[in-house]
């Protein structure tokens, strides 16, 4: 799916949050590539990277297309979140969360709040270890 104008597809929002995460956790989209549109508005932010962890196949993108620039870098996306330690998951009516080795991304649609337990390279100080 591609977005308009910008080369990248839909993210989750507050309206369509469990339509979306029920469609994208079907394991048949572990198959396909996903480019997914990073929302930089505070109340957003923090739900849609929780989205993309949680339903992400491996070759994955979560940016804004062509049009990115580093006025639009944010430290969320220096999480460590490790490995995925198995697919998507509903683990109540519109909640849903992936383990990854880092722990345990979830997103609750029903109240738009996200939880992204992880270490980040931004706790290094000024300094970014790779």
């Amino acid at each position: 799916t591609w977005g308009a104008e910008d080369g990248v597809g839909p993210a989750p929002n507050k309206n369509t949050c469990v339509a979306f995460m029920r469609q994208y956790c079907d394991p048949a989209y572990q198959a396909r590539l996903m480019t997914m549109q990073m929302d930089s508005a505070a109340e957003n932010k923090k739900q849609v990277v929780a989205g993309f962890l949680i339903v992400r196949p491996p070759v994955a993108f979560l940016g804004w297309g062509w049009e990115s620039g580093d006025e639009k870098w944010d430290d969320i996306f220096l999480l460590q979140v490790g490995e995925p330690q198995g697919y998507c998951a509903e683990a109540t009516p519109g909640v849903f969360e992936r383990t990854y080795t880092q722990g345990t991304a979830r997103l609750d649609c029903n109240a738009w709040a996200a939880d992204l337990p992880f270490p980040s390279l931004a706790q290094h100080g000024d300094h970014y270890y790779l």
